[in-house]
Protein backbone atom coordinates (compact mmCIF):
# COMPACT_ATOMS: atom_id res chain seq x y z
CA UNK A 1 0.00 0.00 0.00
CA UNK A 2 1.24 3.62 -0.80
CA UNK A 3 -0.09 6.63 0.54
CA UNK A 4 0.55 10.41 -0.84
CA UNK A 5 -0.55 13.71 -0.35
CA UNK A 6 -1.24 16.04 -3.58
CA UNK A 7 0.05 19.30 -3.21
CA UNK A 8 -1.47 21.75 -5.48
CA UNK A 9 -1.09 25.82 -5.41
CA UNK A 10 0.76 29.29 -5.03
CA UNK A 11 3.09 30.14 -2.38
CA UNK A 12 3.53 34.20 -1.77
CA UNK A 13 7.22 34.02 -0.62
CA UNK A 14 9.78 36.81 0.22
CA UNK A 15 10.89 38.88 -2.98
CA UNK A 16 14.41 38.04 -2.66
CA UNK A 17 13.61 34.66 -2.40
CA UNK A 18 15.17 32.55 -5.49
CA UNK A 19 13.85 29.40 -7.06
CA UNK A 20 16.89 27.64 -6.26
CA UNK A 21 16.59 28.33 -2.35
CA UNK A 22 13.15 27.90 -2.37
CA UNK A 23 13.90 24.27 -3.60
CA UNK A 24 16.35 23.17 -1.46
CA UNK A 25 14.55 24.39 1.59
CA UNK A 26 11.52 22.28 0.14
CA UNK A 27 12.87 19.59 -0.78
CA UNK A 28 15.21 19.72 2.67
CA UNK A 29 11.75 19.91 4.54
CA UNK A 30 10.33 16.83 2.56
CA UNK A 31 13.71 14.76 3.21
CA UNK A 32 13.97 15.83 6.53
CA UNK A 33 10.41 14.18 7.16
CA UNK A 34 11.68 10.87 5.23
CA UNK A 35 9.44 11.86 2.26
CA UNK A 36 9.93 11.79 -1.05
CA UNK A 37 8.31 14.26 -3.51
CA UNK A 38 7.80 13.98 -7.07
CA UNK A 39 6.35 17.25 -9.02
CA UNK A 40 7.60 20.62 -9.85
CA UNK A 41 6.85 24.16 -9.56
CA UNK A 42 6.86 27.94 -11.85
CA UNK A 43 7.25 31.03 -10.81
CA UNK A 44 5.57 33.92 -10.98
CA UNK A 45 4.92 37.54 -10.29
CA UNK A 46 1.58 38.64 -8.97
CA UNK A 47 -0.84 41.43 -9.87
CA UNK A 48 0.13 42.96 -6.14
CA UNK A 49 3.99 42.64 -7.46
CA UNK A 50 4.48 39.28 -4.87
CA UNK A 51 6.79 36.82 -5.70
CA UNK A 52 4.78 33.70 -6.22
CA UNK A 53 5.86 29.85 -6.48
CA UNK A 54 3.25 27.33 -8.10
CA UNK A 55 3.79 23.67 -6.75
CA UNK A 56 2.41 20.95 -8.22
CA UNK A 57 2.95 16.84 -6.94
CA UNK A 58 2.99 14.14 -4.60
CA UNK A 59 4.78 13.61 -1.59
CA UNK A 60 4.83 10.17 -0.60
CA UNK A 61 4.24 9.93 3.39
CA UNK A 62 3.88 7.06 5.85
CA UNK A 63 0.65 5.00 6.13
CA UNK A 64 0.22 6.04 9.23
CA UNK A 65 0.45 9.79 8.53
CA UNK A 66 -3.25 11.52 8.40
CA UNK A 67 -4.14 14.08 6.23
CA UNK A 68 -4.51 16.92 8.98
CA UNK A 69 -1.17 15.96 10.54
CA UNK A 70 0.41 16.39 7.10
CA UNK A 71 -1.51 19.55 6.65
CA UNK A 72 -0.21 20.78 10.12
CA UNK A 73 3.34 20.08 9.66
CA UNK A 74 2.92 21.47 5.77
CA UNK A 75 1.69 24.65 7.01
CA UNK A 76 4.35 24.75 10.14
CA UNK A 77 6.85 24.74 7.30
CA UNK A 78 5.57 27.50 5.62
CA UNK A 79 4.86 29.93 8.03
CA UNK A 80 7.90 29.07 9.63
CA UNK A 81 9.14 30.57 6.11
CA UNK A 82 7.01 33.64 6.43
CA UNK A 83 5.28 32.15 3.14
CA UNK A 84 1.58 31.98 2.31
CA UNK A 85 -0.01 28.56 0.39
CA UNK A 86 -3.48 29.32 -1.46
CA UNK A 87 -4.10 25.67 -2.65
CA UNK A 88 -5.20 22.52 -2.11
CA UNK A 89 -3.71 19.06 -0.32
CA UNK A 90 -5.61 15.88 -1.24
CA UNK A 91 -4.90 12.57 -0.10
CA UNK A 92 -3.73 9.65 -2.18
CA UNK A 93 -3.81 6.05 -1.82
CA UNK A 94 -3.02 3.69 -3.85
CA UNK A 95 -3.31 5.35 -6.61
CA UNK A 96 -6.78 6.94 -5.94
CA UNK A 97 -7.68 10.24 -4.36
CA UNK A 98 -9.65 9.71 -0.93
CA UNK A 99 -12.95 11.85 -0.77
CA UNK A 100 -13.65 13.63 2.20
CA UNK A 101 -16.01 10.87 3.46
CA UNK A 102 -13.19 8.67 3.12
CA UNK A 103 -14.10 6.66 0.31
CA UNK A 104 -11.78 5.89 -2.95
CA UNK A 105 -12.34 8.99 -5.65
CA UNK A 106 -11.04 8.78 -9.05
CA UNK A 107 -7.86 7.58 -10.17
CA UNK A 108 -5.13 10.05 -9.49
CA UNK A 109 -3.92 10.20 -13.19
CA UNK A 110 -7.57 10.40 -14.35
CA UNK A 111 -6.78 14.29 -14.44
Amino acid sequence: MEKEFSIEGWLTVSSDLTEDRFWYAFIGFVEDNNWFFGGGMKEAVGQDGARKIYIQGAVEVSLDLTKDKFWNIFIGFIEGNNWLFDGKIREIIDGYYINEDGTKGRHAFDD
